[in-house]
């Protein structure tokens, strides 16, 4: 089957390259005469893709008239009511609408859509890049350090853990996407005097060295779509410690140590505690081969029909 991918970044394509290495003919970020489907990777992608097909038009009439498959990664619902953002999510409904073939990356996901919007959608794309970490992942001495990985957004309540960490010997690693409140971290941290790093937009195999030599990886955030991080820090044998969010507990049932989502007094208690240790064996099914298999068999499906 002739398959193409429209993603924003390498984590988009992780499934494609693997469908490339079991034989199929797989494109990126463009399709042909002979594109039967299309997989388009999240809202941002879904708007470049509509923007694609009318240069495509407008350049040489080309129309697609396959199969379009949209990948929704998350809803942010506490967007919604904001006239800017309205706009951009009423038009991605629409989208969403008028396609059809909606796939998810978690089951939570899919519970929105179908509560929100009354779209279908069936969770497949559930998937992390454990290929990736076995590239990078070393052997090293554990440091009595906290390694926090995510974009600098206010959702994602780095200051949770600054604030639990406060008089403690516990050094805090924050490695991220720059965002909106990258600067109020920075001073926040400052100002608690604790002992922190920050690295905006490291390296992948800089924050797979610190996931390997911190003692713990913490994820505060009170909002995920399928929440990457604990996946890669247990694939790196690192104890977790999440937010008690209902996307960690689809994806890690009891298997990780948790905390009262946005409970500073909590946290500082998980964190004095003995923590579980790093099982990994309850996320095999997340990676790139079994999510691959499950994308495999459900393009087979199409081709049926």
């Amino acid at each position: 089957m002739n398959i193409s991918f429209f993603c924003a970044n390498n984590y988009g394509k992780i499934i494609g390259e693997e469908l490339i290495n079991r034989g199929h003919t797989v494109m990126f970020n463009t399709i042909n005469k002979d594109t039967e489907i299309t997989f388009v990777l999240g809202a941002p992608t879904a708007f470049k893709f509509n923007a694609y097909l009318k240069q495509r038009y407008d350049n040489e009439r080309f129309i697609y008239n396959s199969k379009i498959v949209p990948v929704i990664f998350d809803l942010p619902t506490w967007r919604f009511g904001n006239k800017n953002w309205d706009r951009y999510y009423n038009s991605y409904k629409t989208m969403l609408k008028t396609w059809g073939n909606c796939i998810t990356i978690s089951k939570f996901t899919t519970k929105q859509l179908k509560n929100v919007w009354n779209i279908d959608s069936i969770p497949l794309f559930s998937v992390f890049n454990d290929k990736l970490i076995d590239k990078y992942k070393k052997t090293i001495t554990r440091k009595k350090q906290i390694i926090m990985v995510s974009r600098f957004e206010p959702h994602k309540r780095f200051d949770i853990v600054m604030r639990a960490i406060v008089g403690t010997d516990w050094k805090l690693i924050m490695c991220g996407r720059n965002g909106s409140y990258t600067n109020f971290y920075k001073g926040l941290a400052d100002s608690l005097g604790i002992n922190y790093e920050i690295h905006i937009d490291p390296s992948n195999e800089f924050i797979i060295e610190k996931y390997c030599e911190s003692k713990v990886c913490i994820q505060p955030s009170v909002f995920e779509g399928l929440s990457l991080v604990p996946k890669e820090a247990l694939w790196c044998n690192t104890p977790v410690i999440l937010a008690d969010i209902p996307i960690n507990r689809e994806f890690h049932s009891n298997f990780v140590n948790y905390f009262k989502t946005d409970d500073i007094t909590d946290l500082k208690k998980v964190l004095v505690n003995k923590l579980k240790i790093a099982h990994k064996a309850h996320i095999k099914k997340l990676t790139i081969k079994e999510v691959t298999n499950g994308v495999e068999k459900w393009i087979k499906k199409q081709k049926r029909n």
